[in-house]
């Protein structure tokens, strides 16, 4: 579910971003096609926490019907004792359990990993573009990531008065 919620999140911020692009929509569908929209933290967290509890609704449902069957089947019965004899194992003869890791657990935790670093990602990008400037430039006064800020003024600044001055000083 983080993974979709994070997919829609996207498509979400790359719609709106169309819809609201100045020009009009379909200038704004070839904008976005070249430099695509980023979805917000917060839009991040409503969806993949919209996603999650839509999850786990379907799932409580879906128990109310699969729980009974399984208990006519006896699958509970058998998923039980293979537990218990598998903890017996590994209790008493001092061996590795024989309890493999599913499929289902390594992709959540994949799925963990991506949001992580995606957020991760999402902070970077914010701390340390402001830590770079030093305290007494704002991102305004000039200056990009790439050029640093130097505090000597343009050259067309310079009058002709202050460069003689300069000079027979």
């Amino acid at each position: 579910m983080m993974t979709l919620g994070s997919v829609v999140a996207g498509m979400l911020a790359q719609q709106t971003a169309i819809a609201a692009f100045p020009l009009g929509a379909w200038l704004g569908a070839w904008w976005y096609g070249m430099y695509p929209a980023e979805p917000s933290a917060g839009l991040l967290v409503a969806t993949i926490g919209a996603f999650a509890i839509l999850g786990s609704v379907i799932t409580a449902f879906s128990e109310i019907v699969t729980d009974p069957t399984q208990c006519l089947l006896g699958v509970h019965r058998r998923r039980l004792l293979r537990l218990i004899d598998a903890l017996e194992r590994t209790l008493c003869d001092d061996a590795a359990g024989s309890f493999p890791l599913r499929d289902h657990y390594v992709a959540r935790l994949l799925d963990l990993t991506a949001t992580l670093l995606r957020a991760v990602r999402a902070l970077a990008c914010i701390s340390p573009c402001s830590a770079a400037l030093p305290p007494n430039r704002s991102r305004t006064t000039g200056g990009t990531a790439a050029e640093p800020l130097n505090n000597n003024p343009p050259a067309h600044a310079l009058s002709s008065q202050n460069v003689s001055n300069r000079t027979t000083s």
